[in-house]
């Protein structure tokens, strides 16, 4: 079996367990979209939502005749909560810009949240904007919100132009689709600037990505002590190597070592901010420290960004497993398993 960068199925015993396993249950299908009862294209919903404080009600149809960021947010669990305040705190940021542009800002809280749950966020955040709720669960149910926090955002005729969920670029896209929807840039521009193209690398860079290489194949290998010492030493070369703090924190993982690769994670992730084996490894540290629903639904966020890498798919199936949760550890599985299949077949036809 061919193993890919930062993923394999370990032993192969557990490989035919897992195939074996997905054969008496059927998968189902995540959302690519955070949204699941509208689509891009399509008209807003109305639903009813009151204004934190004051219970001043607002329907959604009252947002026609300019364009809008709705911004859904909820803190049930801290993982939640910590986005929300991260992404609450550039939201408030960008509201100027918004109100400069004659775009009006909706902040909505759809979970339920205590007050002094709302009030500690906007703290958190800074958040001077004013939120609102939705008391009867309306916006919740209409939008089938999916990811928590996402915005939308609408034209003037109140159909919907772009949405998003939770990622490290989510309000610098929100701005970039802003841009577009104003004519202000266009979409080449914006993608250029989301996604700038690499430079010349160095001597030093290039012999970081050697020992890093060398990493993957230690770790592929399962020698994991040698493949700690090849990221260390693609890290003295490229102390801004943020991939190389990734694998390092997954292999001192894989090891038992959690606070170490807790600390190499927390340096990755800052230098790699939207690296998805980062976020995958930390919620094996989490599943391993006893956080089992706090790391599925970190897993849950990425999924709908992510739905074709099996390494996520397999992780979600595992702590799904120590759950005792059967089925819904087969369909991820079973996914993962068919995923890899199919990375697997398109390999023999290059």
């Amino acid at each position: 079996m061919k193993k890919y960068a930062g993923f394999s199925f370990g032993h192969a015993a557990g490989f035919w367990f897992l195939s074996f396993f997905c054969l008496f249950i059927s998968t189902g299908s995540a959302e690519s979209f955070p949204f699941r009862s509208v689509s891009l294209g399509s008209q807003l919903p109305d639903a009813k939502i009151v204004e934190q404080g004051s219970n001043k009600p607002l329907h959604f149809h009252e947002l026609k005749g300019k364009p809008a960021v709705i911004v859904f947010w909820g803190a049930d669990i801290p993982s939640k909560k910590s986005r929300s305040v991260e992404a609450l705190s550039q939201v408030q940021q960008l509201a100027p810009l918004l109100e400069q542009r004659g775009i009006r800002l909706i902040v909505v809280n759809v979970q339920g949240d205590a007050a002094a749950t709302i009030n500690e966020v906007k703290a958190e955040a800074g958040l001077t904007t004013p939120v609102y709720l939705d008391p009867d669960n309306h916006a919740y149910g209409t939008m089938g919100i999916y990811i928590m926090p996402s915005f939308l955002l609408t034209d003037k005729e109140s159909k919907i132009v772009a949405g998003a969920g939770y990622s490290k670029q989510m309000v610098a896209q929100l701005k970039a689709e802003v841009d577009v929807l104003l004519g202000s840039k266009t979409r080449e521009q914006v993608e250029a600037e989301l996604h700038p193209t690499n430079v010349e690398q160095s001597q030093e860079v290039k012999t970081a990505i050697r020992h890093f290489g060398m990493g993957k194949v230690m770790t592929d290998k399962g020698q994991l002590e040698a493949a700690v010492r090849e990221y260390q030493q693609a890290l003295a070369s490229n102390p801004k190597m943020g991939e190389a703090y990734i694998e390092l924190g997954c292999v001192e993982a894989e090891l038992g070592k959690l606070k170490e690769a807790t600390d190499s994670l927390a340096k990755g992730r800052a230098l790699t901010p939207n690296s998805l084996r980062g976020e995958i490894c930390m919620a094996r540290i989490k599943s391993a420290q006893g956080a089992d629903d706090e790391a599925l639904e970190d897993l849950k966020v990425l999924v709908f960004r992510n739905n074709r890498e099996p390494e996520l798919h397999y992780t979600i199936g595992t702590i799904h497993a120590k759950k005792s949760n059967h089925a819904e550890a087969a369909t991820e599985f079973r996914k993962a398993y068919e995923l890899l299949r199919k990375r697997q077949q398109f390999e023999q036809h290059q």
